[in-house]
């Protein structure tokens, strides 16, 4: 047996629910606790497969062991809008007002023909 009870074998820890702000693990993090009295992880999705080492810390007679398990924010979305787009809004409020000024020649011109018939 391990310090703090823990049997020999693997074990599987999932995160079910992450602190504000950041996002769940896609992967449970496995734990094996090995013969030799050694705990070691793997976090899949975060330290690309390396195998880390759990720290053993006792207090008060009982040993407690740390597994760190990271946490990501999430994808950053890139900033949108700013002082770059009035050029691409101003050109395209010009183009529909073009549009409709020529849809409206273009009526009055054909009620001239229609009244000259």
């Amino acid at each position: 047996m391990i310090p703090g009870g823990l049997q020999f074998g693997t074990y599987f820890l999932f995160e079910t629910t992450a602190p504000d702000g950041y996002v769940t693990a896609k992967y449970p993090v496995k734990i094996t606790a090995l013969e030799d009295g050694q705990v070691v992880y793997i976090q899949k999705d975060y330290n690309a497969g390396q195998l880390q080492t759990a720290q053993p810390v006792e207090s008060g007679g009982t040993t407690t062991l740390t597994v760190y398990v990271a946490n990501g924010t999430g994808v950053m979305l890139p900033h949108t809008g700013g002082v770059g787009t009035w050029m691409y809004t101003t050109g395209g409020i010009m183009l529909v007002c073009i549009a409709v000024l020529t849809l409206c020649i273009n009526l009055k011109r054909r009620r001239c023909e229609r009244r000259n018939e």
